[in-house]
């Protein structure tokens, strides 16, 4: 199996993004402005971008189980994403982090 392929057959992903609230207010748009942006830098293989915009709680949800940020950025190295897209998006707020869950689909 493609290593991109095990990527993108995550259905579900979660991302802890701190620090941008503040911005955001309670508008989904914003959580989804974000991980578009994450999926991009991805695909661009813009490591140290991502690297500075995870949150050192950064969690991502696979199917073969979780990842931490480092666990996330050693995947994110060796992918080769090819195109994919990105669907219902559903934002929550928890005080000052922001965690939106997506699905993804080629």
């Amino acid at each position: 199996m493609k290593r991109s392929s095990i990527f993108v057959l995550a259905l579900l992903m979660v991302f802890v993004l701190a620090g941008f609230v503040s911005a955001a207010g309670k508008n989904n748009a914003f959580g989804e402005k974000r991980v578009r942006e994450f999926w991009k830098n991805m695909k661009s293989g813009n490591i140290e971008i991502l690297e500075k915009t995870m949150a050192d709680g950064f969690q991502s949800i696979h199917q073969d189980g979780p990842r931490t940020k480092e666990q996330e950025l050693a995947l994110i190295k060796r992918l080769d994403l090819g195109k994919y897209k990105l669907d219902n998006f559903k934002t929550t707020l928890n005080g000052d982090v922001v965690i939106v869950s997506h699905g993804n689909a080629r």
